[in-house]
């Protein structure tokens, strides 16, 4: 070998190399929520339209500085009272989570409760879990939602073809259906996270918007959190449903306690006094 193909050989060497070690850091950058922000980048972020993991990374970094109790200026709590209007759900949730450890600011108990409007239900639940902190029960109608099965409505007319059987997890935001419109194909998303429990339509039926698709057994996950938070401001209302889900034989443990604990409190709060 020549001292110039040996040059070469090294040259691609070392490119490879690079690639393998720089790129990967680059997406960490970019991505990866856990990577500190100092307050220029903060500021940054928080503005950069163009890329919507970037102001969810800030978003991220700010809660984290909330929990800590940090001076903030006024620009950013009125940054996070923008994003609550953002065309992007995942921005809207997070803002609606970022409000509730800011408890201390009126403002965003008002924006809350206009959330609990939102078309998603993802931001909905957020701004009703959100709202207990402030010690606010209005959003307790979305709370029982996480504890009920969610069924997924056609936003489309036309052929459909179901993606996901029954049994099958679906996360939210993940396709479930196709629907063949007049005019092309449109994908049918998971408005929340759950298991398929039942399909309501045979695939490859003719639907129409509004139609019931299929239904969603409620993600553990928001059956925690919502208990959770029925612990604090559940009343007897709230009581049938959270005794049904005693019955429900696929909760662990620390579900089913949370569930008794919930249970619990809520009788404390109706006997007389």
């Amino acid at each position: 070998m020549s001292r110039w193909a040996a040059l070469k050989s090294q040259l691609i060497l070392v490119a490879i190399l690079l690639v393998c070690t720089v790129l990967p850091s680059m997406f960490w950058h970019d991505v990866w929520f856990g990577r500190s922000l100092d307050d220029q980048e903060l500021a940054e972020y928080l503005t950069d339209e163009a890329s919507p993991r970037r102001v969810q990374h800030a978003l991220a970094q700010l809660g984290e500085r909330m929990d800590r109790s940090e001076e903030f200026s006024d620009a950013w709590y009125q940054r996070v009272l923008e994003l609550t209007q953002h065309e992007q759900v995942e921005i809207r949730t997070l803002s609606a989570w970022i409000m509730g450890k800011g408890t201390d600011q009126s403002v965003f108990r008002q924006k809350l409760l206009q959330m609990l409007d939102d078309p998603q239900p993802l931001v909905r639940r957020n701004a009703a879990l959100s709202l207990v902190r402030f010690g606010d029960s209005s959003g307790r109608s979305e709370l029982q939602t996480m504890l009920s099965s969610f069924v997924v409505e056609s936003p489309f007319e036309g052929k459909l073809s179901f993606l996901v059987e029954k049994k099958d997890w679906a996360n939210s935001g993940s396709d479930i259906a196709r629907i063949t419109t007049e005019v092309g194909v449109e994908d049918v998303v998971a408005p929340v996270s759950g298991q398929v429990e039942s399909r309501l339509v045979s695939d490859d039926s003719q639907v129409k918007g509004g139609a019931k698709l299929l239904v969603l057994l409620p993600d553990p996950e928001h059956v925690w959190e919502s208990l959770r938070a029925l612990y604090l401001v559940g009343t007897a209302e709230d009581l049938p449903l959270v005794e049904s889900l005693r019955q429900r034989t696929e909760y662990g443990e620390t579900l089913k306690r949370q569930i008794e604990s919930t249970r619990e409190a809520i009788l404390g709060r109706e006997k007389p006094r």
